[in-house]
């Protein structure tokens, strides 16, 4: 799960190291991985902006 998630982040528009590496450390758990996977796989006009928006306004409240 976690080379699936790195190869979908690594083909987002616009997608940088530290983009992919940062999500990567975030997405620490297989629940937080597949929720990004989710995500990504299911928004066509997907940015960097767009996953950055939906860790802190979605996946961030599940790691407390």
């Amino acid at each position: 799960m976690e080379e699936q998630l790195k190869e979908l982040l690594e083909s987002v528009p616009n997608s940088y190291d530290d983009f992919v590496e940062g999500i990567m450390l975030y997405c620490d758990t297989d629940e937080l991985r597949e929720s990004m996977i989710n995500f990504i796989d299911g928004n066509e006009g997907v940015s960097t902006s767009s996953v950055l928006d939906f860790y802190f306004d979605e996946l961030a409240s599940m790691k407390e």
